[in-house]
């Protein structure tokens, strides 16, 4: 078989994890996220909800897992560079494109009106417009100390994600396989120490070389099980799933009954448990969570994950004001039916952007 074709080939476990994440991300933004701040009163332990994030997390790994599969497998291929950047641009930019012209095409129209209590949580106080071109939003939130408006808040990540790609890219042109290793492991050690250095949650949070490990361990995954012989060698290694994925849930515990769950070794945590569920998934679909991880449902839900994320919560801001005249707050329970129908018009735009 064709070493590029191999690379190409969709892994539905991946659909899964994909599925997983965005779920957790969806968990997070409708409860913790602000939404229902009732749900924080009555959680004994309510920072526990702060794990919803890890989905974030979880589409790094991901993306680094992916990244790395792909260009190693076309490494030297001709127009490599150009080939990459087209496909990734595809997959990203117009749902992206579309979210970006129909926010300032709102805040055009609503005018001064985009300050009122009814709008303002979803268009007030954006982020300079050149942030948002130049998928730098992420700094300018750094710089501001503010996510800006909501619904553009998320795309933070999807700077991220462009700029983790450019590092990746780099690395695979200029670093041996063997270098190349030992560069994503430098790299990820480098994030965990810049958290502990300069402890700064700004910084933690949306900064790649603070961010990059996640990165980096899906891109070790992708080169570990780069061939279907390492694959196989890799499964020798069973044994060894069970008791490190009781290390990782016996590590949540401890992180569920700290005063915060977000600190310098968290995101370290997330990162390794993500490489571990993304590393089953690959080298042992036939487990349990790996049969699981195929359930059809489950895999549709991370086929549209991408489209989800962008838009879920402009879906909710919108759906909300117009229809209680403020932003999302998930006071009593009939408000969980607006949920419905937010995520009822994500879906809808499958229909007419099929990138979704």
């Amino acid at each position: 078989m064709d070493n590029t074709a191999q690379y190409d080939k969709r892994l539905p476990a991946l659909d899964g994890v994909r599925g997983l994440a965005i779920l957790l991300v969806l968990a997070y933004h409708y409860t913790q996220g602000g939404v229902a701040p009732w749900l924080q009163q009555h959680a004994r332990h309510s920072h526990s909800l702060e794990f919803g994030q890890a989905g974030v997390d979880l589409f790094f790994v991901l993306s680094g897992f992916l990244v790395t599969r792909l260009l190693t497998a076309h490494r030297g291929a001709r127009n490599e560079g150009t080939g990459f950047f087209v496909r990734r641009v595809a997959r990203l930019l117009p749902l992206y494109t579309v979210l970006l012209a129909g926010f300032y095409i709102a805040l055009a129209l609503g005018g001064a009106e985009t300050e009122s209590p009814r709008w303002q949580w979803l268009l007030g106080s954006p982020l300079p417009a050149w942030s948002y071109l130049s998928l730098t939003q992420n700094f300018a939130a750094m710089e501001r100390a503010a996510w800006g408006a909501n619904w553009l808040a998320i795309t933070w990540t999807l700077a991220v994600e462009v700029q983790a790609y450019l590092v990746l890219y780099t690395l695979v042109r200029l670093c041996p396989r063997p270098r190349l290793a030992l560069s994503l492991s430098a790299l990820a050690m480098l994030s965990v120490g810049l958290r502990f250095l300069f402890a700064n949650w700004w910084l933690s949070v949306v900064c790649i070389p603070f961010r990059f490990e996640s990165f980096a361990l899906g891109g070790l995954i992708a080169l570990a099980a780069g061939t279907p012989a390492a694959i196989v060698a890799l499964r020798d290694w069973h044994r060894w799933m069970p008791p490190t994925g009781a290390l990782l849930a016996v590590g949540w515990i401890g992180l569920a009954y700290r005063g915060s769950a977000i600190g310098p070794l968290y995101f370290t945590w997330v990162a390794l448990s993500g490489a571990w569920l993304v590393l089953l998934a690959v080298v042992w679909p036939g487990h349990w969570l790996g049969v699981a991880l195929r359930w059809p449902p489950l895999r549709y839900v991370g086929q549209i994950s991408y489209g989800i994320y962008l838009l879920h919560q402009m879906t909710l801001g919108a759906v909300f004001a117009l229809a209680r005249g403020g932003p999302p707050q998930l006071a009593v329970t009939g408000d969980w039916l607006y949920i419905g129908v937010a995520l009822a018009g994500v879906r809808a735009c499958r229909t007419f952007l099929p990138s979704v």
